[in-house]
């Protein structure tokens, strides 16, 4: 995420049982104070940055397809 220039803490995974009402609490108090302080600048540039990273995730899956299928296609292979 920071290759990306996206602040890591704004992804957290918490394990939370249903016993802990107190962390749980503590959890949301201080992600809600996180999430207040996120500008819209922020927000959008993390959006953007996030759609060029699936665009090229994409593209790069595409082009690993066409090339098993030129492969598999490939005019050797249908000579022998």
């Amino acid at each position: 995420m920071e290759r990306l220039e996206i602040r890591p803490e704004r992804l957290q995974l918490e394990w939370i049982s249903a016993a802990e009402g107190q962390k749980w609490a503590k959890t949301m108090k201080e992600l809600e104070e996180m999430r207040s302080r996120v500008t819209q600048e922020e927000v959008t540039h993390t959006m953007k940055v996030l759609k060029e990273e699936r665009l090229k995730s994409k593209a790069r899956q595409e082009t690993e397809e066409l090339k098993k299928k030129v492969r598999r296609e490939s005019p050797v292979e249908a000579m022998a």
